[in-house]
């Protein structure tokens, strides 16, 4: 409540590709400042002649804040406000200021959540479509209700990345709930990104379809390396197997869905994610597209998901780009623009994971939100 946020919509134009950007937008977050603070004449007691009255003081005060003369951005003290009972007349003398009556709030009306459910593929294991550690890949969804039952939200887990055997051991042994479906809940309740199933805090999206697809792999689902190597795992002490299958995974969690649970039968999709999901939604958003008939209505919503190839700002922002860079051949990377990958020589075709070389080959229309001041590239890009 005590910032205001401004935002600009902005439509790209085409690039020197040919391709074009005419169906992205980019909601940039400008700039957040505080309001404008709020001036309320400053009654100060002042003797008449006849009686004691208060009246606006015309000097200056030290304290204004910037308000002008005779306001303040300072409430009276507490002492001198009469308190005032609920639906009740208060007694105030002729010389204290008037205070208005505040009737309480009301309650909150009770929230009515509707749980996502964990459904794993039942050929998951047998395709391959398996987290970091060989466990099966599963997804969390939610059929709709009524009219929008046939309406869809595709959302797709965010959680940084691996790039190196190193990178993705400490991942797999380390940071464990990112690379496994162990210990994950039957039911789970999604209050963002439209998956929420209350209709006071998701009004438009809270009787749609909804699937969250968990990000167990750490290469924005583009993993596809056949041959598993092994993980150290400190506290057990033991040797583990490390799988990077995150393109086989979402494949298999797709197929389920339109073989299973009527996703073919959609009248309209919104494809989204944030942070590397965001940036897995741009990769594969063409591809899942296609998957639709043409009258089923599909959209991209990409939340912080612009990581750019930026490579003059901090030592740790060149690091980042260039262990992308790596990972195209570490993961196998599978399933990126066709369109991209043609427009660039084989040693170049890593390029097609950076939004920024992706965006003129992708068709979909897109609604891209990203703060321009994003904390975490302002701190790991431009340091």
């Amino acid at each position: 409540r005590d910032f205001s946020v401004n935002a600009t919509l902005i439509a790209s134009a085409n690039d020197n590709r040919g391709g074009s950007l005419a169906s992205t937008y980019f909601c940039w977050i400008q700039y957040i400042q505080p309001r404008p603070k709020r001036c309320r004449p400053y009654l100060r007691r002042t003797r008449s002649q006849d009686n004691r009255t208060p009246r606006r003081s015309t000097k200056s005060n030290a304290n204004t804040g910037g308000c002008p003369i005779g306001h303040t951005d300072v409430a009276p003290p507490v002492s001198s406000v009469p308190v005032i009972a609920p639906q009740q007349t208060a007694s105030v003398s002729p010389t204290e200021p008037t205070v208005p009556v505040v009737q309480p709030a009301a309650k909150d009306k009770p929230i009515t959540e509707k749980p996502l459910t964990l459904r794993f593929p039942p050929d998951a294991a047998a395709r391959g479509a398996v987290c970091m550690d060989g466990r099966p890949a599963g997804y969390y969804w939610r059929r709709g209700e009524g009219v929008n039952a046939t309406k869809w939200v595709l959302w797709l887990e965010g959680g940084g990345w691996c790039y190196t055997k190193i990178s993705c051991e400490e991942r797999r042994g380390r940071l464990v709930q990112l690379g496994t479906m162990k210990d994950r809940p039957k039911k789970r309740n999604v209050k963002m990104y439209f998956g929420s199933g209350d209709i006071g805090s998701n009004p438009d999206f809270h009787s749609w379809s909804h699937v969250l697809f968990v990000y167990c792999d750490g290469t924005s689902f583009l993993g596809n390396v056949e041959k598993n190597s092994s993980v150290f795992i400190a506290a057990s002490k033991e040797w583990r197997p490390l799988y990077l299958r995150g393109y086989r995974v979402l494949q298999a969690e797709l197929d389920d869905l339109f073989n299973n649970n009527e996703l073919g039968k959609a009248t309209e999709v919104i494809i989204g994610g944030h942070s590397a999901g965001g940036m897995a939604a741009l990769i594969h958003i063409d591809q899942i597209r296609e998957r639709f008939p043409p009258t089923t209505r599909v959209t991209g919503l990409v939340d912080a998901g612009l990581f750019v190839d930026y490579r003059n700002g901090s030592q740790h922002g060149r690091t980042h780009c260039r262990a992308l860079e790596g990972g195209f051949t570490y993961w196998n990377a599978t399933g990126l623009h066709p369109k991209c990958l043609a427009a660039f020589p084989p040693d170049e075709q890593w390029k097609c994971i950076f939004p920024g070389y992706l965006l003129p080959f992708i068709s979909t229309p897109i609604f891209m939100i990203q703060d321009q001041y994003d904390n975490w590239a302002t701190k790991n890009m431009l340091g």
